[in-house]
């Protein structure tokens, strides 16, 4: 009896550490699997990846940051996402420079200035989030399943 009392302790002592890693992994399985889901929308927006007359073509995507401690992971997404996201006002695009007299639109010809009539946001992130967002608690218990039956393992 007091041998299983003190290897119950000492599983229970253990247990804080195997908690901690079972978070850190399920905080990183979550980010992942949002990243890549963020990733997937995004090229079905954006098929390269890349957008085209933003500069020298900017690529957009997501990124995984596991918190230090692993309590989270943040999912952030990079280049001018906004441009896909979100809705565009219609705007008007003057010329760049204060000596250029005209701006040469490809297709079009010399012009100077041009109306930009907007776009529409197809915003990958949103869905994404909205899709993958409800399979993230049960990694969360999956791996807190984990940890426990490893903590607590008889061994007998």
């Amino acid at each position: 009896m007091t041998a299983d009392l003190g290897a119950f302790s000492a599983q229970c002592a253990a247990f804080p550490a195997k908690l901690r890693t079972a978070q850190r992994a399920a905080s990183k399985q979550a980010g992942d699997g949002l990243r890549a889901a963020v990733d997937a929308n995004t090229r079905a927006a954006v098929r390269s990846g890349v957008l085209s007359n933003v500069g020298s073509g900017a690529r957009v995507g997501g990124v995984v940051e596991v918190l230090r401690n692993g309590s989270g992971a943040i999912v952030k997404v990079i280049g001018p996402y906004q441009l896909i996201e979100r809705d565009t006002k219609p705007h008007t695009i003057p010329r760049r420079r204060r000596n250029q007299k005209v701006l040469n639109i490809p297709g079009i010809g010399y012009r100077r200035s041009v109306h930009h009539p907007g776009t529409r946001g197809k915003g990958p992130f949103e869905k994404a989030v909205k899709s993958f967002g409800p399979k993230v608690p049960r990694m969360y218990q999956r791996q807190l399943a984990v940890a426990l039956q490893q903590a607590f393992r008889s061994s007998r």
